[in-house]
């Protein structure tokens, strides 16, 4: 895969009160890149996998 030129991301994380203590009630992460060569169905598809392999995406998975 070439090397991205740019890369924009943006993290937003819900939290709620749950026994008077702060918790996670959801995680919104949205990123965009510009990668030379690279088409939009092939960047969705890189970034489908990343999102399966994420430990971080794995174990946010279930809040909500």
């Amino acid at each position: 895969m070439p090397a991205p030129s740019s890369i924009d991301r943006t993290a937003r994380i819900h939290l709620r009160l749950v026994g008077g203590a702060l918790a996670i009630q959801q995680f919104d992460l949205k990123t965009g890149a510009h990668v030379p060569g690279l088409d939009q169905e092939e960047f969705q598809d890189h970034a489908g996998r990343a999102k399966t392999s994420c430990i971080i995406s794995r174990a946010l998975g279930g809040v909500g």
